[in-house]
């Protein structure tokens, strides 16, 4: 369900509303979903173009998991309700350090 590149955004649950922290409406859920998608294709896109010498880190599969609706423990993704010197909708240390060994990783392909 998350597109690459990206972090997860929370599952739509009835009613609309993904978890306690992060309260989207109901419609809210798939535009996120599809601009979040559309945002990374671009990047993704110009990466595998024919003669661009570029490679794209999937940051996205190494945060599945620990999303904006766990625990403060367990998420990677802050909710809307950020820890202290955190950002709302935006990877925390954890989620930091994740997308850095995804990127490292893509770095060292042979």
């Amino acid at each position: 369900m998350a597109p690459a590149g990206a972090c997860p955004i929370p599952r739509e649950r009835r009613g609309g509303v993904g978890c306690a922290e992060v309260p989207f409406a109901k419609g809210d859920f798939a535009y996120l979903r599809d601009s979040t998608k559309q945002a990374n294709a671009a990047p993704r896109r110009q990466a595998t173009a024919e003669g661009v010498h570029a490679s794209y880190a999937d940051t996205c599969t190494a945060t599945v998991g620990h999303g904006m609706c766990r625990s403060r423990e367990e998420r990677w993704v802050e909710s809307l309700s950020p820890a202290a010197n955190t950002a709302a909708a935006h990877p925390n240390e954890s989620g930091q350090f994740a997308m850095a060994i995804a990127t490292l990783r893509q770095i060292c392909k042979p």
